[in-house]
Order: C-alpha cells, then sequence, then structure tokens
C-alpha cells in the first residue's frame, strides 16, 4: 500500500488483521507530511502489536544525529537517498534485498 502522509500509514495499519503484520515491511520517508517518519517510527515501536513490523527509514539527509535518533527508536535500518539516479537505482536494490532476506 501506498500511502500519502504518516497518518495514512497509522490508518492503513488499523485496517489490517494484527496477525498480518508479520508479513510487512515498511518504507517511510522520514520527512512525511501530516505525521513525520520519526513520529510514526515512535508510534509503531511504541505499540505491542507493531512494534515488531521492520522498518526502513529513507532520508536525504546524512545528520548523524537524525540516522541515529531513528536506530535508537528501533528503526532496522537508515537509507540516505542519493540525488544521482544510477546510485538511487542502486540503493532501491538493497532494500529489495534487504527485504527478501528479513521476510
Amino acid at each position: 500500500t501506498i500511502t500519502n502522509n504518516g497518518q495514512e500509514v497509522l490508518e492503513a495499519l488499523k485496517t489490517l488483521d494484527p496477525l498480518s503484520y508479520k508479513d510487512l515491511v515498511l518504507i517511510l520517508d522520514l520527512n512525511m507530511p501530516i505525521l513525520s517518519g520519526i513520529r510514526v517510527l515512535e508510534e509503531l515501536k511504541s505499540n505491542s502489536e507493531t512494534k515488531s513490523i521492520p522498518v526502513i527509514i529513507m532520508t536525504t539527509t546524512d545528520d548523524s544525529k537524525e540516522i541515529s535518533r531513528c536506530y535508537a527508536l528501533n528503526a532496522n535500518w537508515c537509507v540516505t537517498k542519493p540525488v544521482d539516479y544510477s546510485e538511487f537505482k542502486r540503493v532501491i536494490q538493497a532494500v529489495g534485498e534487504f527485504i527478501s532476506i528479513t521476510h
């Protein structure tokens, strides 16, 4: 499911059977509108039903404090989105590999 903002992510999860959470991997943009990726991550990891859902954070920042904060909130992986298309393609392939390994 593709959502447009952080609030929609949380709303979409509420429509699913919690037993299906084991089949999910979420890719969140750090700077999503309405609720940021950090805020969604906080919500997910503080909820006993959703805390085990793997979360990949995609961001344009290479700010080590922001990345450390994501990991402190139990993000599974933080990925800095490259500007260069070929590098972006490589990163997306790596995300796909991560998902196939974890699921």
